[in-house]
């Protein structure tokens, strides 16, 4: 869809983004990074964007509740279709860094869902804190502290892969 605005939740490197490219027609389309899935859905209510690419459920961490409350109560847009997509999960961390060092991981809410048995088994003790997105979190890279996401967002961000398949 050449000439449409699509909004995803960013920054690029997300899973949304990811998943959002195996579609063709909207991966041809201007893709707007956003902050928040709300807000692409408000986004397109509003007609600023044309289309919004967000999540709505995952297999391990079920529904992705602010998507669901702002579709029933928010925004009225039309749910066009639905995208399965596999993520796997990435401890991103500085190179060098060993298991027994970190004491903190960032990352998206429903991705440290996804991973609390993993990072309670490997990472007993560390801090759980919430970013916006998992490419947001690789970003950010708040003081070198370790983040979980995507190897997209992992090659863009200066982090290395630590443990695929976290």
């Amino acid at each position: 869809m050449v000439g449409t605005r699509v909004g995803f939740l960013g920054p690029p490197g997300s899973f949304g983004e990811e998943a959002l490219m195996t579609q063709a027609d909207l991966a041809a389309g201007e893709l707007v990074s956003m902050q928040s899935m709300t807000e692409i859905l408000a986004e397109v209510e509003a007609g600023t964007i044309h289309a919004g690419f967000v999540a709505i459920e995952n297999s391990i961490e079920g529904t992705v509740n602010s998507v669901i409350d702002a579709l029933v109560f928010d925004c009225h847009v039309l749910v066009q279709r639905e995208v399965e997509f596999e993520v796997t999960q990435n401890l991103l961390v500085p190179a060098g860094t060993e298991l027994a060092d970190i004491t903190r991981v960032v990352s998206f809410p429903n991705a440290l869902g996804q991973c609390r048995r993993w990072v309670g088994t490997n990472l007993p003790g560390a801090e759980l804190v919430a970013a916006t997105s998992t490419s947001e979190a690789a970003r950010r890279r708040n003081g070198g502290r370790p983040t979980r996401g995507s190897t997209t967002c992992g090659g863009g961000s200066g982090v290395s892969l630590n443990r695929r398949r976290a």
